[in-house]
């Protein structure tokens, strides 16, 4: 896919469509810090997703990253 974000791919085959495809999903944001909050979280949930099986095979701190998931998790669920 096309990308013109550091933070997610576009489902387009040439920027135009690209820019489109941006305006679309994100309206005017330019940088992620700029979007709602929901769509943060989505957009973090589908990175993390996407890259899981990566992340658990190679990256050098998986289970570290795991352990600070598997606390929040813990703190969401103890919120509601």
């Amino acid at each position: 896919p096309w990308c013109t974000a550091a933070w997610a791919p576009l489902d387009a085959t040439n920027e135009a469509e690209a820019q489109d495809e941006k305006a679309r999903r994100w309206g005017d944001a330019q940088f992620f810090h700029q979007l709602p909050a929901e769509q943060q979280l989505d957009q973090t949930v589908d990175a993390l997703r996407n890259n899981l099986p990566w992340a658990a095979a190679e990256h050098p701190a998986w289970s570290e990253f795991a352990d600070e998931v598997s606390q929040l998790v813990g703190a969401c669920r103890a919120q509601v």
